[in-house]
């Protein structure tokens, strides 16, 4: 069915403006559908009725026009200003969503504005004996090209109360560890430290914890990861 739209039945102000586009073009009116087709044609547009709104095939899917769309790759051409969901990861079920600013002096100009942290979680604890050692069952991969910001907890256990030289940072694929800091002379003493890569981490590349406890372990450690901007 094809029905000539009126500006009033569209309640999105980006679809309306969009709408007033359309009607320049396809004078006789944009097809209406009640549920949106499996496949449509590059560039094709048509009117859900469910949620009066206009819909575009682009990329192999059908986008809200006024919505941000979810894609599976960065956009190659990006305008200033446009923004787009990505999965980040389909097994934790995260989507994180970017804005392109053209202005940003750095290479990475898709920059973060919003969606959950990626996250792992150890709670057996590492025993070291005073040595570097990393956590393989808490490596995150990173989906993109970026920085990131790490959020590393902990708690240190010793069996000396007076002891120091418990240390929490974490393991970066190719790069070594990044960060650590003592948790003081206490058992059961929590450590908590938040991290700006200054580097891009690839992507398919890894982080993870990393612990050096002297005299004791860590247990209950997590790692969490959110993007700063990426590219």
């Amino acid at each position: 069915m094809t029905l000539a739209l009126e500006l009033g039945q569209v309640s999105d102000p980006s679809a309306r403006r969009a709408l007033e586009q359309i009607s320049l073009r396809w004078p006789s009116g944009v097809p209406v559908v009640s549920v949106l087709p499996a496949i449509g044609s590059e560039g094709q547009i048509v009117y859900l009725i469910g949620d009066r709104s206009l819909y575009i095939w682009s990329g192999g899917q059908w986008n809200k026009v006024g919505g941000v769309p979810v894609v599976s790759s960065l956009p190659s051409s990006p305008t200033d200003g446009q923004e787009v969901f990505v999965l980040a990861s389909d097994t934790k079920g995260v989507m994180w969503r970017f804005r392109y600013r053209a202005a940003s002096t750095h290479p990475y100009k898709w920059e973060f504005v919003g969606g959950p942290a990626l996250t792992s979680f150890v709670t057996p604890g590492v025993v070291t004996g005073g040595v570097w050692t990393s956590v393989p069952s808490s490596r995150l991969v990173m989906p993109f090209l970026g920085e990131y910001r790490l959020q590393i907890n902990g708690n240190a256990y010793s069996p000396d109360s007076g002891a120091r030289g418990h240390f929490l940072g974490t393991e970066v694929e190719g790069s070594g560890f990044a960060a650590s800091q003592d948790s003081g002379p206490s058992s059961g003493f929590g450590v908590q430290i938040t991290l700006d890569l200054p580097w891009g981490i690839g992507a398919g590349k890894y982080v993870g914890l990393a612990v050096n406890s002297a005299n004791g372990a860590f247990r209950n450690c997590s790692l969490a990861v959110t993007p700063i901007r990426i590219t």
